[in-house]
């Protein structure tokens, strides 16, 4: 987790706009990491595959790519072929959540 801050902290004194994530990263250290790009005034986005949507929205990434399966992480029972992802996101996002 502090390696995690610390790659946060490096990229920000770079001076990026923005800190992209990638999954894969543990629900602890995304949190921190999210956390730490907030409290540095930079916004997050993230590649979010079929799983890792959820920990994603609870650690309040701001916007998010290539949402590929996203349905099924967060819908399970969805029909297929549905375009629901924006309506079901929004409503697993934690109530008082930063982001879409």
């Amino acid at each position: 987790e502090a390696d995690a801050v610390a790659a946060v902290g490096e990229v920000v004194s770079a001076g990026v706009d923005g800190v992209k994530l990638y999954c894969g990263l543990d629900a602890d250290s995304l949190g921190a990491m999210v956390r730490a790009a907030h409290g540095a005034g930079r916004k997050t986005s993230m590649h979010c595959l079929g799983t890792g949507v959820r920990a994603a929205l609870r650690a309040g990434v701001d916007e998010f790519y290539h949402l590929d399966g996203v349905v099924a992480d967060v819908w399970p029972d969805a029909p297929p072929g549905s375009r629901a992802t924006a309506a079901a996101c929004r409503a697993a996002r934690p109530r008082g959540a930063r982001g879409p």
